[in-house]
């Protein structure tokens, strides 16, 4: 592991425990502020640091770019809203374990999205997270209370209103009727006599947290890798701002007349725990794989539960505590490749004609077709970029262009090259792609010596995988000779 992937996982590290002491700070917080206000000003914090720091870079970015980050922001916004609002109808330990299922329905969500198999290790940590979630939520008796998928108190038609007429419903008793008739509560009433209270309110609602987070990290899946991330998490921070407000104003009576310690909870949550540790993730996923992340982030509910202990007082239940290990296991289960090598292949176009160049890639299971050509064109029209991407996706296969980042014909020589940023991150890049599927790394050349790809190889070799250049079906070659490799281009 080299010296940048340790800092790197240091970093995420320290982003994993920062998110996970805010779970007991916003359930003291959202005592004395509505739960969508807070969440409006914290984000406004975050966009406004971001702003502050990249605004060059936001406005000489593209419009799709901006919408993008708006929309993926949509989601950030519905996890944060769930959370706040589910942490007051269950215990900061508890909504920490059920927030980090996220990181088991993200390759479920991968699946649905970016038609992205989830591997066996994934359906293994659906399971034990399920268990887990039921001991920690289920009565002693393991009833199932169907109260919790029915509409909260004081939910009506005539709008989403307590019978205070304001705010998020509490623990009321008398229940707004619906038109026509009494409130379809009372049935929940019933079934919660007949079956007893099983799931938490809160638990459920942080449910919805953990799916919303888990949508998130798969649309920042697919749009980061193609554009500016500080733009895109500038834009998220914008458009959950914006959310958020909306949602206070129609709901809330919000207000600006707060405490001071409100402000400063908001400003640590906005600053550090969203506009900082974002950027951190941002910038720390060039060096470091998306499992890596994945297994740190899994550590979230751990620290949750620590510092809900630590400061907040909360004990868990033996039980509760075999589900969270089961929730936990589950997560690093999903999360963790098998044993077998680490494969990245690589390959040229050469002459061949699109059949054979198909063969070549059912042949070796190839699902991901990455282009490092600088100038991706071709005198045979089916090796033009969009043709081929045509071509391979009819056939399913994946296509990705990372010729910015790692095409050749660079000045002084690609050897000079592969020393700066720009190279590594698009190692990053590539890094990512592999990591959830069979990748071929694709240039001009059918020979490996004759092409850049032996460095990008090299570079990979050193970052721990297996690099395997294929020549034909059943030609191929793992190393290349120290005459090759000091060769120039």
């Amino acid at each position: 592991m080299s010296k940048r992937q340790v800092q790197a996982d240091l970093w995420l590290l320290l982003v994993t425990l920062i998110w996970g002491s805010t779970f007991v700070l916003v359930k003291d917080t959202i005592t004395k502020i509505e739960p969508c206000g807070l969440l409006a000003i914290r984000f406004a914090f975050a966009f406004l640091a971001l702003l502050a720091l990249f605004w060059r870079r936001v406005f000489a970015s593209s419009r799709w770019e901006i919408l993008a980050g708006a929309f993926i922001g949509l989601f950030l916004f519905a996890g944060y809203a769930f959370q706040t609002v589910g942490l007051q109808y269950t215990t900061a330990a508890k909504a920490g374990f059920i927030t980090g299922l996220s990181v088991v329905i993200v390759p479920l969500a991968a699946f649905l999205i970016l038609r992205q198999k989830p591997s066996p290790n994934a359906l293994v940590g659906v399971i034990l997270a399920t268990l887990g979630l039921a001991l920690l939520s289920l009565n002693e008796s393991l009833s199932f209370a169907l109260e919790s998928l029915l509409p909260l108190k004081g939910f009506a038609l005539e709008g989403w209103l307590s019978p205070e007429g304001r705010g998020w419903p509490g623990p009321v008793t008398n229940v707004l009727p619906f038109k026509g008739g009494a409130s379809p509560y009372d049935f929940g009433e019933n079934v919660r006599q007949m079956w007893g209270q099983a799931f938490n309110r809160g638990d459920l609602i942080v449910l919805g947290c953990a799916f919303s987070f888990a949508l998130h990290i798969v649309l920042v899946g697919a749009f980061a890798p193609k554009m500016d991330t500080m733009v895109l998490t500038t834009a998220q921070m914008g458009s959950a701002a914006l959310a958020s407000a909306i949602l206070s104003w129609a709901v809330e009576r919000p207000s600006l007349d707060l405490p001071a310690e409100v402000w400063l909870a908001a400003l640590f949550l906005g600053v550090v725990a969203n506009a900082f540790a974002f950027g951190v993730q941002n910038a720390a996923q060039r060096f470091t794989s998306p499992t890596h992340t994945a297994l740190i982030f899994s550590m979230e509910p751990v620290f949750a539960g620590l510092f809900a202990y630590l400061l907040a007082g909360e004990t868990l239940t033996k039980r509760a505590l075999v589900g969270c290990a089961l929730i936990l296991a589950g997560m690093i289960a999903a999360e963790t490749k098998s044993n077998e090598e680490k494969i990245i292949f690589t390959l040229g176009t050469s002459t061949r004609s699109p059949e054979e160049f198909l063969a070549l890639l059912k042949h070796y299971r190839i699902e991901k077709v990455v282009d490092v050509r600088r100038f991706p064109t071709s005198r045979f029209e089916h090796f033009k970029k969009e043709p081929l991407a045509q071509l391979v996706k009819e056939k399913g296969i994946e296509f990705h262009y990372l010729g910015k980042e790692l095409g050749g014909y660079r000045s002084g020589g690609y050897e000079e090259y592969v020393k700066s940023d720009a190279f590594k991150e698009g190692l990053a890049k590539l890094e990512g792609l592999a990591a959830n599927g069979k990748v071929a790394v694709m240039c001009c050349e059918r020979l490996p010596w004759r092409c850049h790809r032996r460095f990008i190889g090299r570079g990979l070799a050193e970052r721990g995988w297996k690099v395997v250049h294929l020549i034909d079906i059943g030609r191929e070659t793992k190393t290349l000779s120290e005459k090759y490799e000091r060769m120039r281009i």
